[in-house]
């Protein structure tokens, strides 16, 4: 495989883009595993890639590169156990490909996982649209409701357009130090979300401005991703 760039992609992996495939597996002796094929919504196998096995350390990590020439599909994995069985492993998930590119703002100065109880936090998401032109809205949820609002609410992309995508989440006053919401950021392609075409998962916690060590402690964004190669 070519050595390259090797970036995560958020939400579903987009059309056209290599995709990296780690498998790991648990419970169960593996002497060998052969191929990753692609099935279809219905169940027909539609195209398959040779897996390869990881050297030294990581011998028993099993990867592989591929591009998807289907939008929509599932994964499938077929080897050998050490009794020389053969074993098919579907993940049920239906994968889509899409134009829609969500990535973080890194250049943001305030970019931060931490929100403070009592005070809002910015999340600045760039939004790229690598396919046709068309118009896309979004929202956003958590699970503890600190989702404010974002900025805009909609907007027309041309083709390779990036739009700068703002979301707000305020914390209440008494929250909890040390909790932590998820963050889920939708696009669509309709106003009541049901034509959905790429969502971002971020994980944000409540922090104390002073740390222990009486220095304000701040990382990064965790994120819930595909890896791509560039």
């Amino acid at each position: 495989m070519e050595r390259g760039t090797t970036r995560r992609v958020v939400g579903n992996p987009l059309r056209g883009q290599t995709l990296l495939l780690t498998l790991d597996f648990v419970g169960q002796e593996i002497d060998a595993v052969s191929n990753l094929t692609l099935v279809g919504v219905d169940g027909t196998d539609l195209e398959t890639f040779n897996i390869t096995q990881g050297e030294g350390f990581y011998q028993n990590s099993y990867y592989v590169a591929f591009i998807p020439s289907s939008d929509r599909f599932r994964l499938k994995v077929t080897g050998f156990d050490r009794s020389g069985a053969l074993f098919q492993r579907v993940k049920p998930t239906l994968f889509t490909l899409g134009d829609v590119k969500l990535s973080q703002n890194v250049d943001n100065s305030s970019f931060s996982n931490a929100i403070f109880p009592g005070e809002s936090l910015e999340l600045e998401i760039n939004v790229k649209n690598t396919g046709d032109p068309q118009t896309l809205y979004f929202t956003a949820s958590d699970d503890l409701k600190y989702f404010n609002s974002t900025n805009p609410s909609q907007g027309i992309l041309e083709k390779n357009d990036t739009l700068v995508l703002r979301v707000s989440l305020l914390a209440p006053g008494h929250a909890a130090y040390g909790v932590t919401s998820t963050v889920t950021v939708v696009v669509s392609q309709n106003s009541d979300f049901t034509q959905l075409v790429n969502f971002m998962v971020l994980f944000v916690t409540v922090a104390s401005k002073v740390s222990e060590t009486g220095t304000t402690g701040l990382t990064g964004i965790k994120l819930k991703e595909w890896i791509g190669l560039e």
